[in-house]
């Protein structure tokens, strides 16, 4: 699994600073098993659960600092 970061510092005026920053995650959109289990299905035999893991993912930030 791939994630990635990437930030911008630009100047906001009066000595202020303002940093842009994008998060993403799962970058390759891998499709993948998190994590699983055992649990009985309807015949009554122990069969696998699996819980996926999240898929390509994005969030952003603006910091602004005097």
């Amino acid at each position: 699994v791939l994630d990635a970061s990437l930030a911008w510092s630009l100047p906001a005026g009066a000595g202020a600073r303002a940093e842009v920053s994008l998060r993403v995650t799962n970058l390759l959109d891998e499709r993948y098993a998190a994590g699983g289990y055992m649990d009985w299905d309807d015949d009554g035999g122990l069969s696998p659960r699996f819980v996926p893991a999240a898929t390509r993912g994005y969030s952003t930030q603006l910091t602004v600092a005097r």
